[in-house]
C-alpha cells in the first residue's frame, strides 16, 4: 500500500465516517447486530473514533479501536478521553494486529481491509476473533468485472492493491477460513449502495494541503464515472 494519498486525505481533513453509507450506516448495523455488554469489540481502521465512540456509550461493550494513521490515533484518543468510560485506542496495522489469537467476540472493519493487502488482513482478522466470534465489514465492491484501464485508474486514486466483485470476497472469506459469509446490499439500510456518503464532520488538520482537496475532487470525480459500477456490500463472517 505504497500510494496513501487517499487515506492521508481523510486524516487531514478529520472526516468521520468516511466509509460508504456514513453514520446512519453504522447505527442501523449497530441496532441489528446482537452485541453484548461484555463483548469484546474490534473496531480495525477506527478513523476519528466516532463507531467506537457509538458502541461505547449506547452498547457499553468492551471496544478496541485501531487505525495505522497517528494523525487518526491522535482524534480518536481525543474522543475516548471525552467519555466516561473510554475505548482503548492503539496505533496498529490491520495486517499485523498486536492481539493474540481469540482475543475478541467482533471485528468491525468500515471500508478498511480494500485499502490492504486483503488476504493477509482477512486473516489476521480470523486469528484473533474467538470461536464462533464475526466479523462485519463494510467493503468497497465492484458490481462486475473491470477493464485493466478502469482498474488502473481507480488503484491510482485510493492507493487500493485488489478492487473485488462481491463473489470474489466472499471467497477469500471463507479462503481465510470463515466458515459462514452473508452479504448485505448497503440500499437495504440506507437506501444507497453507491460509494459517495455524506461524512458525518470535520476536524481539519493544520497539515491540510492543496493534494488533501485534489484527491477529494479525483474522488468526487471517480464516483461520478462509475456510478452503478463501483459500490460496496457489507460482509458478516463467522469462525
Amino acid at each position: 500500500m505504497e500510494n496513501k494519498k487517499y487515506l492521508n486525505f481523510l486524516a487531514k481533513l478529520g472526516i468521520s465516517s468516511a466509509h460508504p453509507g456514513g453514520r446512519p450506516l453504522t447505527e442501523a448495523l449497530m441496532k441489528r447486530e446482537t452485541i453484548g455488554r461484555n463483548d469484546r469489540v474490534l473496531d480495525v481502521g477506527c478513523g476519528a473514533g466516532d463507531t467506537s465512540a457509538y458502541l461505547t456509550e449506547h452498547v457499553n461493550c468492551l471496544v478496541t479501536a485501531v487505525d495505522f494513521h497517528p494523525e487518526m490515533i491522535k482524534l480518536a484518543s481525543e474522543k475516548a478521553k471525552e467519555l466516561n468510560n473510554p475505548f482503548d485506542v492503539i496505533q496498529a496495522d490491520a495486517q499485523k494486529l498486536p492481539f493474540a489469537e481469540g482475543s475478541f467476540d467482533r471485528v468491525l472493519s468500515e471500508s478498511v481491509t480494500a485499502f490492504t493487502e486483503i488476504p493477509v488482513t482477512l486473516a489476521e482478522y480470523y486469528r484473533v476473533l474467538a470461536n464462533k466470534g464475526s466479523l462485519l465489514a463494510i467493503e468497497m465492491t465492484t458490481e462486475r468485472e473491470l477493464s485493466k484501464p478502469a482498474v488502473k485508474e481507480i488503484q491510482s486514486v485510493y492507493g487500493i492493491q485488489d478492487l473485488y466483485t462481491e463473489n470474489e470476497w466472499v471467497t477469500a472469506l471463507h479462503d481465510a477460513g470463515f466458515s459462514e459469509v452473508d452479504v448485505f446490499r448497503g440500499d437495504v439500510f440506507v437506501g444507497t449502495d453507491q460509494m459517495l456518503s455524506e461524512v458525518s464532520s470535520f476536524k481539519f488538520s493544520e497539515k491540510l494541503d492543496v493534494e488533501a482537496f485534489e484527491v477529494w475532487m479525483d474522488h468526487i470525480r471517480l464516483m461520478q464515472k462509475y456510478e452503478g459500477v463501483l459500490g460496496y456490500r457489507i460482509y458478516k463472517a463467522i469462525k
